[in-house]
């Protein structure tokens, strides 16, 4: 940064004003990009409307590089201008940090801005090359409003289609009815883990035993004989397991 970065001018402006040369395409174009991004924040000017009101700064300055002055009347040139106009949106805060903090970022940015103001044309070429002839950030307005309405055409088509055609999907007469299946759905989820397995050891012991295929005696004799359900086999304490419990078995043995 030169001494020039920190000329303070008499009559600074209420809010942060950039001034630019008004007869660069290249710089109006890239003001137009900046003036969506900091929404505001910062005023624009072209030169040859604003340099009588700052003669602390030379018509040339003007000419050579944008200028950014600030309320407290600090006028910034060229990259650091840009980079501070820009910290007035949160997510481009970084650059004006990088520029003040990270050791040779401040050169290249002014070794950058100057090959650019010194080569406009080329600049502008690059430009339209990659942005085309709008570089304001996009809104996606169009594109959103259009995606939305296609979107609810869709689901208007589809529960339309659904609407038709459920009778014949679902229905007491279609292919696959939803009462039949909400019928097998319960009875199967009637037969949690806990009792699938016991009625599986049931089964099993009573093929070997000739008893009741019901699964609760079979549960009930293999906790009576460990002492686990009426009194335990010393007398001294009750079950784990209520009476109640054996009474409710299908069949007595």
């Amino acid at each position: 940064m030169t001494n020039e970065s920190h000329v303070r001018v008499a009559n600074p402006p209420p809010k942060p004003l950039m001034i630019w040369d008004g007869e660069c395409h290249f710089c109006k174009r890239w003001i137009e990009r900046w003036r969506e991004i900091t929404a505001g924040e910062v005023d624009y000017v072209a030169y040859q409307e604003a340099a009588d009101q700052f003669p602390e700064i030379p018509v040339e300055q003007f000419k050579r590089a944008v200028a950014l002055i600030e309320p407290d009347g600090k006028t910034f040139f060229a990259a650091e201008a840009v980079y501070r106009s820009l910290r007035y949106r949160s997510s481009r805060k970084w650059l004006s940090h990088s520029y003040d903090r990270v050791p040779g970022f401040a050169a290249i940015s002014e070794l950058g801005y100057k090959f650019i103001a010194d080569h406009r044309k080329l600049g502008s070429a690059v430009t339209r090359l990659l942005w085309g002839k709008d570089v304001r950030p996009p809104t996606y307005f169009w594109a959103r409003r259009w995606f939305l309405r296609v979107l609810g055409l869709i689901y208007l088509i589809a529960f339309v289609s659904l609407w038709v055609q459920v009778d014949g999907l679902v229905g007491s007469d279609g292919i696959s009815p939803v009462n039949q299946f909400l019928f097998r759905s319960f009875r199967s989820l009637r037969c949690s883990s806990f009792t699938c397995r016991l009625r599986s050891r049931a089964k099993l012991f009573s093929a070997f035993n000739g008893t009741s295929c019901c699964w609760r005696p079979a549960f009930c004799r293999s906790f009576s004989r460990r002492g686990n359900f009426g009194q335990s086999a010393d007398g001294n304490h009750q079950s784990r397991v209520p009476r109640s419990f054996c009474s409710r078995c299908c069949f007595s043995n």
